[in-house]
């Protein structure tokens, strides 16, 4: 089985917005200040490849110095929470940014794109899935999901499961990750 995940319309997307935000925050700081401007980006870690993109040309920038902070959605917010600087942060889902936002936290939210939840498997897969029935019969050993405390999509994950009565028989063989990338 091969699942093909285009990302480049996902990361149009995000690019557009993030430029956008960006060149917002960037171009009200730069006119405030000589100096340096120095913004602090705390970013879910499934948007790593087109944040650093696009910090790469606005760090060639003049006046211009941006730090990212990346991690799951979850563990972001609560250090924003606990105190961290943080001028933007790029959530993965809704949750962190609500847990904030209760927190009075948050200066304002936008919604700047979507995702969905997919099955990988390796090239070597030879199962061919067409519908949940079919994971259900699986004979594996072990399946990954992001921690539904750390990250949405962990969040997501679970709660697909359990919508199809599957959770219980496969949270015996669910191994936590720390966020998408691990």
């Amino acid at each position: 089985m091969k699942l093909l995940f285009t990302r480049n319309a996902l990361l149009l997307s995000f690019s557009i917005f993030i430029i956008l935000i960006i060149l917002f925050f960037l171009y009200s700081e730069v006119n405030r200040s000589s100096s340096v401007s120095k913004v602090v980006v705390f970013s879910a870690i499934s948007l790593q490849d087109v944040v650093e993109e696009i910090k790469s040309s606005f760090e060639s920038q003049k006046n211009v110095e941006i730090s990212v902070n990346y991690s799951g959605s979850q563990k972001l917010a609560r250090q924003i929470a606990a105190g961290a600087d943080a001028d933007i942060f790029l959530s993965a889902g809704i949750l962190p940014r609500d847990f904030l936002n209760e927190s009075n936290l948050v200066s304002s939210t936008s919604f700047f794109a979507s995702n969905r939840l997919v099955l990988v498997a390796s090239e070597d897969f030879s199962y061919d899935i067409k519908n949940v029935q079919d994971i259900i019969d699986l004979p594996v050993e072990r399946i990954s999901i992001a921690n539904p405390e750390l990250a949405p999509v962990g969040v997501y994950a679970k709660d697909v499961l359990k919508y199809y009565k599957i959770w219980e028989s496969f949270k015996e063989k669910i191994i936590f990750a720390n966020n998408t990338r691990d």
